[in-house]
């Protein structure tokens, strides 16, 4: 019998700009040894499937399956999108070769231009340079599908990106670039994670001129925003 897995499904982790209707996130935490001591980057997806299945039973999803799910008007009427989150992949503490990372994401854009789901899909590339300054133009250029990069620096180092930076970066005296700067840069902005009063609070004003604001508690802040007389 295949072990089970404590793990969460899906969790949704964003509150995206009303008029795009909002952004679905999969978080699917791996230990050090791998999934049920499997490394994704080492077994295929049949072996990773059959070592187990989430903790409700469920076999691990796939990309495509997710896409599906977001190609299904019924499945899907508001027209969530996905966001891939690009991870640097570490063992014992250890940094793993990034083109593992690079490679994951170059595999992923394939699949969603197979599927012509570029306008549903986007990814978070992580901080420094060792993903982003490789996977950037290829992604919007050739795959036509949208990235975002999470290291906080001068608005005209994102090219075609969008930033996605953690509120302790841009709120705040102490920080090199408010939220304004990006905005009137013209560089689209999400923040994370924004997830007590006072940090929704802060960023509930720039709420009509961010692409997303993270937060784990998406009904505490809708009831923010309505408040604030912001519509669904």
């Amino acid at each position: 019998m295949a072990k089970k897995t404590a793990l969460p499904t899906v969790r949704i982790a964003q509150l995206a700009r009303h008029e795009s209707g909002g952004y679905m996130t999969a978080h699917f935490a791996v230990s050090d040894d791998g999934w049920n001591g499997l490394e994704p980057f080492d077994h295929t997806v049949a072996e990773i499937r059959a070592a187990g299945t989430l903790a409700n039973g469920e076999p691990v999803p796939t990309l495509r399956d997710f896409i599906r799910v977001l190609q299904d008007p019924e499945l899907n009427p508001h027209g969530m999108r996905l966001w891939l989150d690009v991870k640097r992949l570490t063992k014992n503490g250890e940094e793993i070769d990034v083109n593992h990372s690079i490679n994951a994401c170059y595999r992923a854009c394939e699949i969603i231009k197979e599927m012509k789901a570029q306008s549903l899909c986007e990814f978070l590339i992580p901080t420094g340079g060792s993903i982003f300054d490789v996977v950037r133009d290829k992604v919007i250029d050739e795959y036509r599908i949208n990235l975002a990069w999470m290291t906080c620096t001068h608005p005209d180092n994102y090219g075609k990106a969008w930033a996605q930076l953690s509120y302790d970066k841009i709120f705040g005296d102490n920080t090199a670039y408010g939220p304004m700067d990006y905005i009137s840069a013209g560089v689209p902005l999400s923040v994370y994670n924004v997830d007590d009063d006072e940090t929704m609070d802060a960023v509930i004003p720039y709420y009509p001129k961010l692409k997303a604001i993270f937060t784990n508690y998406p009904s505490k802040l809708i009831q923010k925003l309505r408040a604030q007389g912001y519509a669904d």
